[in-house]
């Protein structure tokens, strides 16, 4: 399991980047299942990810709109569901979405939990 990126829900995704010095962009695209525009950098051997909400039906338009955006998750990559289902049980996470497949990943499948902290952790199945 390694650190994969850091998850960051933003209003806007230009301005909120130009926080950030150095950054590479990796891809950008509008995840329809997501209902949520995104963008990935890369920055230093670890990604940035920004995702703007598009609605009211997109998974992050609550964080948005309440906590104002900002940090909202880390996400690793391990090597099948076996592995990450394993991370979830040894730390005690609750599932919260998912396995669902991530177009900003290439259609890889992700699984988002919950620590007891209620911070989000994601995880990238990089062998889907």
């Amino acid at each position: 399991m390694e650190l994969h990126h850091i998850g960051y829900v933003v209003r806007e995704i230009d301005p909120a980047t130009k926080r950030f010095p150095g950054l590479r962009l990796a891809a950008r695209l509008v995840d329809p299942l997501q209902n949520a525009e995104l963008a990935l950098f890369e920055c230093g051997g670890v990604f940035l990810e920004f995702i703007k909400p598009l609605g009211e039906g997109a998974f992050t338009w609550q964080f948005l709109n309440v906590v104002g955006g900002g940090y909202h998750h880390l996400c690793f990559a391990v090597e099948n569901l076996e592995e990450a289902q394993r991370y979830m049980h040894e730390g005690r996470l609750t599932k919260i979405r998912g396995p669902m497949p991530a177009v900003l990943f290439g259609g890889k499948l992700v699984l988002f939990a919950m620590n007891r902290n209620k911070e989000i952790i994601e995880f990238l199945i990089s062998g889907s």
